[in-house]
């Protein structure tokens, strides 16, 4: 929710202000491929699949800290969805590399396309998402 993530980075601002903590920038996460996070479908990795809802959630965090911490992004270099039970390396290899690179560009320019990031921190693998991966297996 845009106004959430507006919300929180406002609050980070008045904790720094009082001098409760000391933020040097707030990163989102894209890259979580926790079943807890990305089973509901608007967190995590999940949110490489809509890059423009991820452009809009930066927005809303910078705003809300008045411009004044670096707005970062952390992904994966993509996302893969197994069609059976467990991860098969054969049908992960069938994807066509040059369409998963595409996509990955796409993320990143869509993101950043309004020049608040100021960076992308980004885990070399795919996110196995849609199955009951712990984070630790998804690795």
């Amino acid at each position: 929710d845009p106004q959430q993530m507006y919300d929180a980075a406002r609050i980070i601002m008045e904790l720094t202000e009082r001098g409760v903590c000391d933020y040097t920038a707030i990163n989102l996460n894209c890259g979580c491929p926790s079943p807890k996070v990305v089973g509901q479908e608007c967190f995590g990795a999940a949110l490489m699949e809509d890059p423009e809802l991820v452009a809009i959630l930066v927005k809303h965090i910078y705003d809300g800290c008045d411009g004044r911490l670096p707005v970062t992004v952390k992904c994966r270099i993509g996302t893969f969805h197994p069609t059976g039970k467990g991860f098969r390396l054969s049908e992960y290899d069938s994807i066509d590399p040059k369409e998963e690179y595409r996509k990955l560009c796409n993320f990143i320019e869509t993101a950043a396309s309004s020049g608040i990031v100021t960076h992308f921190i980004v885990h070399a693998r795919v996110a196995v998402v849609k199955r009951r991966f712990s984070p630790a297996e998804n690795r």
